[in-house]
C-alpha cells in the first residue's frame, strides 16, 4: 500500500511535466525596448553634438548583434551585471544564477544601475519547474505580461532550486539547502536593487518554501541539517501571492513514504483525531503557527479542479491552498494546477500593483 501511494505522488508530478504546453521559447519576448530600460536619455546627454547623426534611424531601427545576444542571455539567466554583483558579494553562497540549467534564472540591471519605477517582483516556482522555459514553462507567461505592462529586466527576478527535472519530483522537500537558496535569493535582490520592499509570487511547492524563507528562524531537515535563516523579512515584502500551495499538506501524502511527503520537511498533512489535526510535518507546523508574517498584502489563488491539491483543495476539512490570515483570494472552478500559474498573469499583476482582486 505504501509503495503504491508513493508512486502516485511521482505520477501526478510526471503528468504535470507532460501536460501540453506552448513552446516556452515561442513565448519569451524580452524586447530591445525592455533592454533599454530608460537609458536613451543618458545616451543622448553623453553624445557628441558635433557627431554626424544622419544614419541614426538606420542604426537604431533594429537591435545590434550585441543587443540580440544580450536579449538571448537575459531570457536564460541573470544579467552579467547581477552575476558580477553576486560574485563580489560572497555572503550569498547559494548558486542563484544556475548556469547549469537553461532558463535557470532571470533579472538584473543591464550595464549600470538606475532608478526603478516599480517594486521588484520575485517569482518562485514549484516542484520540478524552473525560472523560465522548460517542460513546465517556468514563469515565462507571467514575466512576459509584466514586461508588456512596462516592467523591465531589473524589476523582475527568478532563480531555480532543485534539478528542474520531474523524474526527481518525489525528492523535492523543504530541505535546509533549498530554504537557504530561496532566503539568499530574496536577500540578494533586496540588497542588489536597494528596494525598500519587494513583491513575491509563488507557485505550488514554492509557496510553502518561500513562506518559511520569509519567516526565518531555525529549522532542522530530515537529513538532520540545521539552518539559521535569520529574522523575519515581513517588513520588506509588500505583496505575497501563493498560487496552488499546499499550506496544510497534501491528502496524497497520507500513507506515502516519498521524501516530498516527509513528516519533517515534506507535505505530510498529519492525522485527524476527533476535531483536531495532529502530527503535521515539522515544516508545516513551523509556517502555520504564526499568522500574517508573509507580507503586508497576502493573497492566494486556487481552483476546485486542482488535480494536485485534490478536489476542492480540502485537507482534513480545510482548504490547503488558502494562506492563514490571508488578505483575500481568487478562486476558480475548472483550472488545473498548471493553469493557475499560466492563466493568471493579469490577476497577479493587479494584486501586486493595485492590491485588489480583479
Amino acid at each position: 500500500m505504501f509503495r503504491i501511494r508513493s508512486l502516485s505522488i511521482a505520477t501526478w508530478m510526471i503528468l504535470c511535466s507532460c501536460t501540453e504546453h506552448k513552446s516556452p521559447q515561442d513565448n519569451i519576448t524580452l524586447t530591445d525596448t525592455a533592454l533599454d530600460n530608460g537609458h536613451n536619455d543618458s545616451a543622448e546627454t553623453d553624445s557628441n553634438p558635433n557627431e554626424d547623426t544622419s544614419d541614426t534611424d538606420e542604426n537604431t531601427s533594429e537591435p545590434s548583434n550585441e543587443q540580440h545576444q544580450d536579449l538571448d542571455a537575459l531570457n536564460q539567466h541573470f544579467s552579467n551585471h547581477f552575476q558580477t554583483w553576486l560574485a563580489n558579494n560572497s555572503q550569498f553562497e547559494s548558486d542563484l544564477t544556475r548556469l547549469d540549467i537553461d532558463g535557470g534564472s532571470f533579472g538584473g540591471f543591464i550595464d549600470e544601475t538606475y532608478p526603478l519605477e516599480h517594486e521588484p517582483v520575485l517569482f518562485i516556482h514549484g516542484n520540478s519547474d524552473r525560472s523560465i522555459g522548460g517542460m513546465l514553462g517556468g514563469w515565462t507567461t507571467q514575466r512576459n505580461y509584466f514586461l508588456e505592462m512596462g516592467f523591465n529586466n531589473a524589476e523582475l527576478y527568478s532563480t531555480t532550486y532543485g534539478p528542474a527535472d520531474s523524474l526527481y519530483a518525489i525528492n523535492y522537500r523543504h530541505d535546509a539547502q533549498t530554504l537557504q537558496h530561496i532566503r539568499h535569493f530574496i536577500e540578494a535582490v533586496l540588497a542588489y536593487t536597494g528596494a525598500a520592499k519587494i513583491d513575491i509570487v509563488t507557485h505550488s511547492l514554492g509557496v510553502t518554501l518561500t513562506r518559511k524563507a520569509i519567516l526565518g528562524g531555525t529549522f532542522t531537515d530530515s537529513n538532520q541539517t540545521t539552518i539559521h535563516l535569520g529574522d523575519a523579512l515581513t517588513d520588506r515584502v509588500d505583496t505575497f501571492i501563493g498560487i496552488a500551495g499546499a499550506n496544510q499538506g497534501l491528502t496524497s501524502c497520507i500513507g506515502s513514504v516519498a521524501p516530498t511527503c516527509s513528516g519533517i520537511d515534506g507535505l505530510y498533512p498529519g492525522t485527524l483525531l476527533g476535531f483536531e489535526v495532529l502530527g503535521q510535518s515539522d515544516i508545516l507546523e513551523s509556517i502555520n503557527n504564526i499568522n500574517g508574517y508573509e507580507a503586508e498584502h497576502r493573497y492566494s489563488i486556487w481552483s476546485q479542479a486542482d488535480e494536485v491539491l485534490s478536489f476542492g483543495c480540502i485537507v482534513w476539512g480545510v482548504n490547503t491552498a488558502r494562506i492563514p490570515s490571508q488578505t483575500d483570494e481568487k478562486s476558480y472552478i475548472a483550472k488545473s494546477h498548471l493553469d493557475l500559474k499560466e492563466d493568471t498573469a493579469e490577476v497577479v499583476y493587479t494584486m501586486t500593483q493595485e492590491h485588489r482582486i480583479p
